[in-house]
């Protein structure tokens, strides 16, 4: 696995790249200690997945279908990078009082102030269905444990994804494969791997 924190940035990059990876740990710490019970309101493709990455990081899921979401179709795709909308990201945070997340190659955070992106995850997870519903999931019970911080909880918790998904594909043969094998590595990070590996820098 690729270690994308260090090279040649600037020392205050680094610095501030090992920061977020501090962060990291502690939210997945502390959602495996408290066990947040996180609502999930998904249709019955997504919720497997979602619940089984929820168990994996310390959390408890409670799964609901939505009627009403056979009405509507389900997420967004886009031809376009996800740094490409930082300036509407701004501005929907700005508007709405929210954190916006973008996810891409680098995973947008912004609270319509910072900007900072979360560089860890593979384009493997784009071959699975329900990874944006599990990683949101993620966020929520990243939140729940640190609520005074959602814009640290999302960009810590997309991060932690990401990187679970990056070591799922090192035993990976396909998409199948990364699936479970992204189960495991959810479950089984530790301290080390997390402080090393985490990628999280201002944009």
């Amino acid at each position: 696995m690729e270690d994308k924190t260090q090279g040649h940035q600037p020392k205050n990059i680094v610095e501030s790249t090992k920061s977020w990876a501090r962060q990291a740990w502690a939210h997945l710490e502390s959602v495996r200690q408290a066990s947040p019970l996180i609502q999930c309101i998904t249709n019955f493709v997504s919720m497997d997945l979602v619940a089984n990455v929820l168990l994996s990081a310390g959390a408890s899921p409670a799964m609901i279908s939505c009627v009403e979401e056979k009405k509507h179709t389900q997420g967004a795709d886009s031809t376009h990078e996800s740094t490409d909308a930082v300036a509407a990201a701004k501005s929907l945070a700005q508007t709405s009082g929210s954190i916006v997340a973008v996810s891409g190659a680098v995973d947008i955070v912004t609270d319509g102030q910072r900007v900072v992106g979360a560089q860890n995850g593979v384009a493997m997870l784009q071959k699975i269905t329900a990874t944006g519903c599990s990683v949101t999931a993620l966020i929520a019970a990243f939140v729940a444990i640190d609520p005074s911080r959602p814009f640290e909880a999302t960009a810590t918790a997309l991060s932690v994804f990401g990187l679970a998904g990056e070591i799922g594909m090192s035993k990976a043969n396909g998409p199948a494969s990364l699936r479970a094998n992204l189960i495991d590595a959810l479950h089984g990070l530790d301290r080390t791997t997390v402080l090393q590996h985490a990628n999280v820098s201002n944009i």
